[in-house]
């Protein structure tokens, strides 16, 4: 669409050498945009426009998009000087600020309202109309005008009727007079200069004013249809004056006119919505392209000038199927050696870009509390709760970091709440309580800046270019490689923050001065500067020379690639709030098909389709480690790992089986030795192999200063003895006898430290084994309705101190063990029996996690038709608890299948599949992403089933031996390294060795501002598939600082029993470090 022929400046371009004193009338109008949103301007934007979006995906907005509520948050009643082309205000001038911007909304949601062009040598006169409801004023920088003209208040000047040019009343005019001297060439803000500046500008009440030079033609207008361009004297007709407003219309005339502007507004978007897609639209663009053959490396400057008219067709074809009218290109005329079409969009001119760094935010709220802005590190905000209550808040910057104050009588005189980055980042503590009179202090910890502001009258301050936040939304400005854009800079913030532009691969120079990217502004101070779209793909070598080579070889094909460049704020946290935004350059390529696959598989850039949406990225690209991998141990075991547990405070497993009876081993996973004990349950007096032999036994930990193990059962003399070893000498000792026999039983550690054991053989009962007497307890006998639990019943302690047996027999049980009768609750499963002996399928509590700790059991595979391959989930918290059913496993698990807990939450699985060549694959299921199932992980080389066993060592790793033998000897130990062994994982410097129920303690890390989770894993002890003492218990993060993070222990013995755990830390992508032995104690 070709610029009106009556415009000012295109006559001054036409003839600048005969320039005289133009005088030149223009209409502004204050006005308000009600519910205006700088992340969502128009609710009902044209395509290709979807706002609501932040493509940087910043704190809050991870998928890429802004939620509703901070949308919301964002919102104020904004005001903008209108420009209209007529002196009733009736015909508003449609024009975009920056033509070839998709993102910009249509002209009534738009901030700033316009931008005035000008030259040298015109008389401005502006006629500005308050249609807002509370004075305001007008101010120019950079123009000649006199004091009537200033609009600064008070300094102004009133009018025999009262106006006053410093305060124009609601509904009242002024007009100011305004002189461009040929030393005003440049760009120049305009704003509100009324009582309330800062509060005016920040709802987008300014503008620019450009003085171009000679040889530089302004953007091209709209041209209104003629009845549209008619309305304005249809109005002088209406009411018979010279010169009349909309507003002096009877209703009925004032209605019909209104309907008449609808009608523009609907035309205006559809042109909008054609100009977009028709310069994205890649037919458009290629066909272009082919009649420029002789382009160079795709960009466009003064040598294409011969064969325009051929292009001419092609651009009136595709301007015709958009309804629009183009004038010829052959109109084209050359400006800074680049090809500017007078054509609807100006798709090889250069582009003009007035742009506005500024902020904006609702001017009536009124926090309770608002700290201002907290610099990084080392901002500090007090402040004093008088009366009760609960009091909210959140960030400004960062909207998704919230945090409550519960103030109440009797509670804590002072308190403080740390600032993280996290992450996530966010208040620490959130939550916490002080008295009434109490002062609660906030400490930036993190390297961001940030607010502590009231929910109760708080708003959200956006950072903006034009009027919008957040790239996706603020300007996409398209061109072309080599197109020139004429930046016309502002910074309309009258804070005390300085804001700078930075353009990424384009580079200016101010005379005198090197050639730069970035340069600070100052508040209200503005510059022009030009810079080069860049190339999209730098062209070298082979793709270099088919561009210049003629004729192309039969398989080149013309190709438009894309590359988005940002310009932003360079301030950090200024850009991650929304000050950015986007050049999306386009280049004409020849490639070969041999050259297009090179390029697609280096770089991905074909093709572009012209799309305008976020890059779709993975968050977690560079944190995914992969499956996994299984590394055969060398050495020879010699014993089956039947039964496996690391020892507390050192780096070494301890596991036996059969081949050699009761012989039990070392192996330590640091150096990867096999060793023996200083001796043999079988060497102590009164035993041999035969009343020694601990093979399907049972085992658990103390809570002593060494870790002591206690093994009893399986097959020892009357499957009654028991035996201590001692992690810190290796040697073994004996203990009391149990009194019942106990082959296949079950045995942990309750919240007192003593260990209780039950069922097994024969025995319907339970016996507790007192670590300081040194005495099992008598046998305290089971209901008769719990009689079909017999072989390893997979036994957990709840957090309110019950047993809950979870199989392998249906159905299963929640009962208090010192009254069992009475307290007895059943729970049947979904597929019945999951061991047709006892010792099938396997069983795992999920992590406990804060505040709540709850309990969630899964059991997984077993040997019955109906077990193989399913697995089963019950959450113990709900009223009346259920087993779900979980996704399938992928592979049928019949043969003693092992599980673990991961530090991360994950439940890893293998074994159990007997009948391939191979051990099979493991899976892995995440809670925390269910939808996801079991996901397949690498294949173990050798089978394992029965009479195996797989444990978790202190650094992440899992070891994974026993059934079956290979010659009469069993086969290797294999060790698998989940994923995160394949990322950089965060690290424990110093931690504690012994911590107590409730109380705080302090971890040493590098990384503490990206610990989102400290874990707890009990040393485990396992056999037959089930481990007995495996449990997860996540703690408290009560504050993190610069190289610590201070950690609450967990309340109670319930939720997690004393003795010896596995310290663990996690960062946001769940990635744990390597553990650390810690003693958790009464």
């Amino acid at each position: 669409m070709s610029r009106s022929k009556n415009d000012v400046a295109d006559k001054l371009i036409d003839r600048q050498e005969e320039i005289v004193m133009t005088e030149r009338n223009i209409y502004l109008k204050i006005e308000q945009i009600e519910g205006y949103s700088p992340v969502e301007p128009d609710e009902k934007a044209p395509p290709p426009i979807e706002y609501r979006r932040d493509c940087m995906r910043g704190e809050g907005h991870l998928d890429g998009t802004i939620p509703a509520s901070e949308v919301k948050a964002r919102s104020l009643t904004a005001l903008t000087y209108r420009e209209y082309l007529d002196a009733g205000y009736v015909l508003p001038k449609v024009d975009k600020l920056i033509r070839n911007d998709i993102n910009e909304p249509v002209y009534d949601h738009r901030v700033p309202g316009t931008v005035i062009y000008t030259y040298p040598g015109e008389i401005l006169k502006i006629h500005v109309w308050n249609c807002d409801n509370a004075p305001h004023a007008f101010h120019v920088h950079g123009l000649d005008y006199g004091i009537d003209s200033d609009g600064a208040y008070p300094f102004g000047v009133h009018a025999e009727d009262g106006r006053r040019s410093d305060e124009i009343c609601p509904g009242d005019t002024w007009t100011y007079t305004f002189s461009v001297a040929d030393d005003s060439i440049g760009a120049w803000p305009f704003h509100d200069h009324w009582r309330k500046v800062s509060v005016s500008v920040n709802r987008g009440l300014f503008g620019g004013i450009v003085v171009l030079p000679k040889g530089i033609r302004p953007p091209g207008s709209f041209v209104i249809p003629p009845k549209l361009a008619a309305l304005p004297e249809e109005v002088l007709k209406r009411v018979n004056r010279k010169k009349a407003r909309l507003d002096a219309l009877p209703e009925n005339s004032r209605m019909h006119i209104e309907n008449q502007l609808d009608f523009l507004k609907e035309w205006i978007e559809s042109v909008l919505f054609s100009e977009n897609n028709l310069a994205q639209n890649e037919d458009v663009m290629l066909e272009l392209g082919r009649k420029l053959e002789n382009a160079d490396n795709g960009c466009f400057s003064q040598s294409y000038i011969s064969g325009i008219e051929a292009v001419d067709d092609s651009i009136k074809q595709f301007s015709s199927d958009a309804k629009i009218k183009s004038a010829s290109v052959s109109e084209a005329l050359i400006n800074n050696d680049a090809l500017s079409f007078r054509h609807l969009f100006p798709l090889f001119g250069p582009i003009h870009a007035p742009l506005f760094l500024h902020i904006m935010m609702n001017p009536d709220a009124d926090p309770v509390f608002d700290s201002g802005d907290l610099e990084e590190l080392v901002g500090v905000f007090e402040f004093t709760f008088e009366v009760a209550g609960d009091f909210d808040y959140f960030c400004q910057f960062h909207p998704v970091m919230t945090g409550t104050v519960h103030v109440v009588a009797g509670g804590p005189a002072s308190v403080t709440v740390n600032i993280v980055d996290g992450p996530p980042m966010d208040f620490s503590p959130k939550e916490i309580t002080v008295g009434v009179g109490g002062t609660v202090r906030w400490e930036n910890h993190s390297v961001q800046h940030h607010t502590v502001t009231s929910v109760d009258g708080g708003a959200v301050q956006s950072h903006c270019l034009n009027g919008r936040a957040f790239s996706g939304n603020t300007p996409t400005i398209l061109g072309f490689s080599g197109q020139r854009i004429r930046w016309y800079v502002f910074n309309l913030d009258f804070g005390h923050e300085f804001h700078n532009f930075h353009t990424h691969a384009m580079r200016w120079k101010f005379v005198g001065h090197e050639n730069q990217d970035t340069r600070a502004l100052s508040p209200a101070e503005s510059f022009v500067v030009e810079t080069t779209i860049p190339q999209v793909m730098l062209l070298t070598g082979k793709f270099k020379a088919l561009q210049e080579k003629w004729p192309k070889p039969k398989d080149a094909r013309l190709y438009l690639v894309k590359g988005d460049f940002v310009f932003h704020c360079h301030v950090h946290h200024h850009m991650m709030n929304g000050m950015i935004g986007i050049v999306r350059a386009r280049q004409f390529l020849w490639l070969t098909e041999e050259l297009a696959n090179e390029l697609k598989q280096t770089t991905n850039l074909l093709p572009y389709n012209g799309a305008n949406a976020c890059p779709d990225v993975d968050l977690q690209r560079c944190m995914k480690g992969g499956e996994g991998e299984w590394i055969e141990i060398p050495g020879a075991p010699e014993v089956t790992m039947m039964h496996s547990m690391p020892l507390p405070n050192t780096t070494k497993m301890l596991y036996w089986g059969y081949t050699d009876a009761d012989q039990s081993r070392l192996f330590d996973w640091a150096t990867g030795a096999y060793s023996q004990p200083a001796n043999q349950p079988a060497d102590l007096p009164g035993h041999n192999l035969n009343s020694s032999n601990l093979w399907s036994g049972e085992h658990a930990f103390f809570d002593d200063a060494a870790g002591t193990l206690i093994a009893h059962g399986g097959l020892t003399a009357g499957q009654q003895k028991s035996f201590l070893f001692d992690p810190a000498t290796e040697t073994w000792s004996a203990t009391a006898d149990t009194a019942d026999a106990r082959f296949y039983s079950t045995t942990l550690t309750l919240a007192d430290g003593k260990i209780l054991t039950l069922y097994g053989s024969a025995s319907k009962s339970i016996e507790v084994y007192d670590p300081v007497a040194a005495t099992w307890s008598a046998p305290l006998a089971m209901p008769v309705a719990m009689n079909h639990h017999v072989y390893y019943p997979w036994t957990f302690l709840q957090p309110d101190g019950k047993l809950f047996i979870a199989g392998p027999h249906d159905p299963s049980n929640r009962f208090d063990w010192n009254n069992a009768a009475a307290t007895l609750e059943t729970f049947p499963t979904i597929n019945g029996n999951r061991s047709t002996g006892g010792e099938k399928g396997t069983a795992v509590m999920l992590m406990l996690r804060p505040p709540s700790y709850k309990p969630e059991v899964v059991i997984i595979g077993g040997n019955t038709p109906t077990t193989e391959q399913t697995a089963e989930i019950i959450d113990l918290s709900q009223a009346v608890p259920a087993w779900q059913s979980l996704p399938n496993l992928n592979e049928p698990r019949p043969f003693q299948v092992n599980s673990i807990l991961l530090p991360d939450g994950r439940i890893f699985v293998a074994g159990g599949i007997s009948n391939g060549v191979d051990g099979g694959p493991s899976e892995i299921y995440d809670p925390l992403n269910p939808g996801d199932g079991w996901t397949l992980g690498p294949v173990m080389q050798h089978a394992r089933g029965y009479h195996s066993s797989m444990v978790m060592m202190p650094d992440g790793s899992l070891i994974f031996g026993g059934d079956p033998q290979v010659g009469g000897a069993p086969t290797n130990h294999e060790r698998f390294y989940p994923g995160y062994f394949e990322v950089a994982r965060p690290a424990i410097t110093s931690s504690p060795a012994m911590i107590n129920y409730g109380t705080g303690f302090t971890i040493d890390t590098p990384n503490a501002a990206d610990i989102s989770e400290v874990i707890l894993m009990a040393a485990g002890a396992v056999t037959h598939g089930f481990n007995m003492t495996q449990r997860g218990v996540e703690c408290v993060i009560d504050a993190a600082g610069i190289a610590s993070i201070d950690v609450v222990a967990p309340p109670d013995g319930n939720i997690a029993p004393p003795g010896w755990w596995i310290l663990f830390i996690l960062d946001a992508n769940r990635i744990p470090s390597e553990g650390r032995w810690i003693r958790l104690s009464a």
